[in-house]
């Protein structure tokens, strides 16, 4: 599918992107190749599918997984899914992915919407994702995989890496998308790590250090929590800051807290 026929078939079903809202469609067959072949999707299991637009990566992965679900928020897109891509093994749910019952599903893919690219991932991450590839935008694909002491290691870096493998594949140049973008994307795999659950009190505390990244530990968490300020106490690596912290010694953080009754609360 070139951009002649992307324009032609969003004309054809009345529908106008929305570039401020990050409404942009991939017109790069190969590139939805190379997705669906880095996703490792399994001939007998299920993927679901978000934001799958005209089809161009649903498509590929109809052909690699015994089953896709696709989210489509659009109800003209959804329609055209249903009627033009007809695989036997597709089911088109239309509805917002941040507000639907989610499906069961052994794996997630999508080209995300800009505009709603990491609250998708974080739903998806709490409902259980076990593998996910996404196309997202190129600067949040690489807070997403960042590490300690660069300027891109941020909140989100430590939420996701906590849980998953964060891999950063490859990136899609916005010339590849019709209506052509302001930025470039990148495609990024994620693994979930054995054992990774849901701790508030990591994200509580984080949230609060991350908001503060240039201050000292031991400073942020005199302002954040009372109960730490009157210990009497530093916490560990309570003289570094944030951003210069692995995920491991994050942990170790909100452990202690925990072992010595201070609580960091999210508001």
């Amino acid at each position: 599918m070139d951009v002649r026929k992307v324009k032609e078939t969003l004309a054809d079903i009345g529908v106008f992107p929305d570039r401020k809202l990050g409404q942009t469609f991939l017109v790069d067959e190969a590139v939805a190749v190379r997705e669906a072949e880095e996703a490792g999707v399994s001939s007998s299991g299920t993927v679901l599918e978000i934001g799958p637009g005209l089809g161009i990566l649903t498509s590929e992965l109809c052909r690699r997984s015994r089953r896709v679900v696709a989210v489509e928020k659009d109800r003209r897109l959804a329609q055209y899914l249903y009627e033009e891509v007809g695989a036997a093994n597709l089911a088109v749910i239309e509805g917002d992915a941040l507000e639907i019952q989610l499906p069961e599903y052994d794996a997630a893919a999508g080209n995300l919407p800009y505009s709603s690219s990491s609250p998708i991932i974080f739903r998806l991450a709490g409902n259980g994702m076990r593998r996910g590839l996404f196309m997202i935008q190129k600067e949040v694909a690489a807070r997403a995989a960042a590490v300690p002491f660069t300027a891109e290691y941020s909140r989100m870096s430590a939420s996701l890496q906590r849980m998953y493998t964060v891999e950063y594949l490859f990136e899609v140049g916005h010339s590849h998308f019709y209506p052509v973008p302001d930025v470039d994307s990148a495609v990024i795999r994620l693994s979930r790590k054995d054992g990774a659950a849901d701790w508030p009190e990591f994200d509580a505390c984080i949230t609060a250090l991350f908001s503060q990244r240039r201050k000292t530990i031991h400073s942020v968490l005199r302002k954040s929590s009372s109960a730490y300020a009157s210990a009497g106490t530093k916490a560990p690596y309570s003289d570094r800051r944030v951003e210069e912290l692995t995920i491991a010694q994050m942990e170790e953080l909100v452990r202690w807290l925990g072992d010595n009754g201070i609580r960091l609360s999210l508001s």
